[in-house]
């Protein structure tokens, strides 16, 4: 499951969302990804841990061929 949260400004709960990390289940994948309007920038969230590192690769790589993004444009987590 790919979750798009768009904004027009940041705010501590978009940080939240994109900055956190990615915690699976065993059934169901989650890829979070913000989208700011404002910033014109896309941000996705990192995966916790090895567990289900490459469904999440292939989740992250299916949205960006989605929208036509190369990895260049995605804006990095930060510390």
């Amino acid at each position: 499951m790919i979750t798009i949260v768009c904004v027009n400004r940041i705010t501590p709960a978009f940080q939240k969302l994109v900055n956190s990390n990615i915690e699976q289940g065993f059934k169901n994948f989650r890829l979070p990804v913000g989208i700011s309007f404002g910033g014109k920038q896309i941000y996705i969230a990192k995966q916790k841990d090895g567990f289900a590192i490459t469904k999440y690769k292939k989740l992250r790589k299916e949205f960006l061929n989605i929208m036509h993004v190369q990895e260049q444009k995605i804006k990095a987590k930060k510390k």
